[in-house]
């Protein structure tokens, strides 16, 4: 495959190539069905994984990583906590993602719910009594 006249390299995913992912704190077989679906290999933190699928807050991350892992999964939207907690500053060699888009949907569909029911005056209709 060329790219702006640059070969590029593609691996096709095997078994034995399948990046290994780690979920944490506690193994959840929710999530681990969810890597294998998407081709990794679910792995505990002391396996040396690739990756990590962080399932709790800022407070139970590990301070020390193994050096295998070089991407790390947050499970909320927003960051600024685990920024202000000092987290994503002591693991810099790895890569951090965040449930930024995950949400969008769902809170879209509350705003339009609350917006609807304000025009209708829903409060006064919960609230009259005949």
């Amino acid at each position: 495959m060329t790219d702006a006249g640059r070969t590029l390299r593609v691996e096709t995913m095997t078994p034995e190539r399948a990046p290994r992912i780690a979920v944490g704190p506690e193994r959840d077989p929710r999530f681990e069905r969810a890597v294998s679906g998407g081709g990794g290999v679910p792995c505990g933190l002391e396996d040396t994984p690739d990756a990590l699928v962080w399932t709790a807050g800022p407070q139970d991350f590990p301070e020390v990583l193994p050096a295998s892992v070089s991407w790390v999964q947050l499970p909320s939207a927003g960051v600024e906590y685990w920024l202000s907690q000092g987290v994503v500053k002591a693991h810099p060699r790895v890569t951090w993602t965040s449930a930024a888009a995950a949400y969008s949907t769902t809170v879209a569909e509350h705003a339009l719910l609350l917006l609807l029911a304000g025009v209708r005056a829903l409060p006064a209709h919960l609230a009259a009594t005949s």
